[in-house]
């Protein structure tokens, strides 16, 4: 940007650059009014997606190789750094260089959230396979598609099957449990009874592949197979345990913890407010020749030194 015209006798310097009186202007007015609120989430909406789009990356790496490249860091810092300083118009500051370092180490810690899920899955697995082996009471639940409940293979209606939970519950027991249908229909109103029961009480369930209960289900403690509101639940949890990761173990990751240090100082040294130094207006000696204006940085003011 630029009026390419040649300068008058009076002129601004902004970081050692000639300016005209216009140029400087609209430099100022660039840097200068504008919502503070709309620069800050539009800071927030770019660095988030860089954030999700990074962590995403990520883990692609991981899977199709095995391993997790430490470098990578960097350039997520580099990358979410940038979508911050996009978003906040260039603007800079320390509200800026907090958001884009929050970000990169979130977008760091996501990529221990599909570790941290398959080990959760294979630990309640190794749960339920623990049970089925044990000699705890259990008592097996079947609802058929009509609703209709079955307790140890006899009819029941879902008052009586409370009840028996509670023995349950009393004896330290857990349920075995099938639903006809359960990935087709909706759960019918004894299910949902019979369900906010066993979750009142807190009464270990393993789900079974079948009515007799020769098999457990494991696909359905899945996080493939969970319902939109609980995978986000369980992935601001796995996320919130990502954060900690680490730091678990400081002296094995030394060299872990350095890379991510630089990645965060990547993602605050990109957002720092910029400093313009300017000076005048001046004027040019008689005789000397007359350089044409050409915008070389942003000017909030007129004389000093500023930060836009």
């Amino acid at each position: 940007m630029g009026c390419n015209q040649p300068i008058a006798r009076t002129y601004f310097e902004v970081g050692g650059k000639p300016f005209c009186e216009e140029c400087r202007e609209a430099v100022a007015r660039a840097f200068q009014g504008g919502s503070r609120i709309a620069r800050f989430f539009s800071a927030l909406l770019l660095g988030l997606i860089a954030a999700i789009v990074c962590a995403a990356g990520w883990y692609l790496v991981v899977k199709l190789t095995g391993y997790s490249i430490g470098l990578v860091a960097i350039v997520v810092g580099a990358l979410v750094g940038f979508a911050v300083r996009k978003g906040a118009r260039g603007r800079g500051g320390w509200p800026y260089q907090g958001m884009a370092i929050i970000l990169t180490y979130l977008a760091i810690a996501a990529s221990y959230v599909p570790d941290i899920i398959k080990t959760v899955e294979k630990g309640e697995a190794g749960r339920q396979s623990a049970l089925v082996n044990s000699d705890k009471q259990r008592s097996r639940i079947t609802i058929l598609r009509d609703g209709t409940v079955k307790l140890n293979d006899k009819e029941s209606s879902p008052e009586e099957t409370v009840k028996e939970l509670e023995r349950l519950k009393s004896a330290s027991g857990f349920v075995m449990y099938y639903r006809e249908g359960r990935r087709e229909l909706r759960p019918p109103a004894s299910a949902d009874i019979i369900g906010n029961k066993w979750g009142q009480l807190n009464l270990p369930v393993v789900n079974c592949s079948d009515s007799d209960c020769r098999s457990v289900d494991n696909a359905l403690i899945s996080f493939g197979n969970a319902t939109f509101i609980r995978k986000l639940y369980f992935v601001i949890f796995a996320l919130l345990f990502a954060v900690r990761i680490p730091f678990l173990s400081l002296e094995s990751n030394a060299m872990g913890l350095l890379i991510i240090g630089f990645a965060l100082w990547e993602a605050w040294k990109i957002n720092k407010r910029p400093i313009i130094n300017i000076t005048g207006p001046h004027m040019f000696a008689p005789g000397a020749a007359m350089p044409t204006a050409r915008i070389a940085g942003p000017a909030p003011s007129s004389t000093g030194s500023a930060t836009p």
